[in-house]
């Protein structure tokens, strides 16, 4: 006779693998770029920054194209900048390192 309690992990254990392999994926692909910090990510079609050091999303995923530029010190603050664009409009994304705070420009 099977004991309870193990019955009982077990079928536990079984639900637990089943949850994770059915959780839905946090990004359809992640893009390495020049600097080893910051990733682009990709959903539905939509970009985004993300940063590896924070483990967190810099910006919304709401951009139609982001490419890394350059990286930018300005009165030892760094900065990265990054060409975008988002509903028809080309600009530029500007993220202060020390706070990962963002500002874009578009034309």
């Amino acid at each position: 006779m099977i004991n309870k309690n193990f019955f009982r992990l077990t079928l536990l254990f079984i639900a637990l693998i089943a949850i994770s392999c059915s959780e839905n994926k946090k990004f359809d692909s992640v893009e390495n770029t020049e600097t080893e910090r910051y990733s682009i990510v990709y959903k539905d079609g939509k970009c985004g920054v993300f940063d590896k050091n924070a483990d967190s999303l810099v910006t919304d995923i709401s951009y139609d194209v982001l490419e890394y530029s350059k990286r930018v010190e300005q009165d030892s603050i760094g900065i990265t900048v990054w060409i975008c664009e988002q509903e028809g409009s080309k600009g530029l994304l500007f993220i202060t390192e020390e706070t990962n705070e963002f500002m874009g420009f578009y034309q």
